[in-house]
């Protein structure tokens, strides 16, 4: 059954809070739209706390490009992850990302709501990183998905661009912009 813009609102608030509905208003009306490109040197993995419920982890390589990651509880799948290579489009923003023979995109990611805050999606997280080729993984968020920021940057992920566009109608203007440097920056003066 298709649901209207309230009962969507509704779904929104109890999925990611209060925070963010704003964008997600300007989104639904394709003014504006951005994501939060993440990056994670994996030559300084750092060790993830373990998971805590016993979850096993499967591998299913889905295409020569494509790796499907799932955490099995009791014989069922309870959070998955993909880990793809190449150029990976990001349809939200309408803009690809280009990755180096080096890279690997994560993606995809999901847990069943009753296996939410269990450390699930961190034990994937740190099982694709560890099992790869590659030297550096990124990952791509929507500013208001703050439960998936929460995860990424707990695994060692670090904000490494801003991209999106503004719209009115059939008018797109793209931007892509480095994060402000954190850290106190201001000098002083006399």
């Amino acid at each position: 059954m298709k649901q209207g813009p309230f009962g969507r609102l509704l779904n929104h608030i109890q999925d990611f809070g209060l925070a963010g509905i704003h964008l997600r208003f300007l989104a639904g009306l394709n003014l504006y739209r951005k994501m939060s490109i993440f990056e994670l040197d994996l030559d300084h993995l750092k060790p993830t706390p373990e998971a805590k419920i016993p979850v096993v982890i499967s591998t299913d390589n889905t295409s020569e490009a494509a790796t499907c990651y799932s955490a099995m509880y009791d014989g069922q799948i309870v959070s998955c992850l993909k880990k793809s290579e190449g150029s990976i489009l990001l349809p939200y923003i309408a803009q690809s990302l280009h990755l180096t023979p080096n890279e690997c995109y994560l993606h995809g990611a999901f847990t069943e709501p009753d296996f939410r805050s269990k450390g699930l999606l961190g034990a994937l997280i740190s099982y694709a990183c560890q099992h790869t080729h590659h030297s550096r993984a990124l990952v791509a968020i929507t500013s208001y998905n703050k439960s998936s920021t929460r995860a990424f940057s707990k695994a060692g992920f670090k904000l490494k661009q801003i991209r999106g566009y503004y719209g009115l109608g059939p008018w797109r203007h793209h931007f892509a912009a480095q994060p402000a440097p954190t850290g106190n920056t201001r000098s002083s003066g006399a």
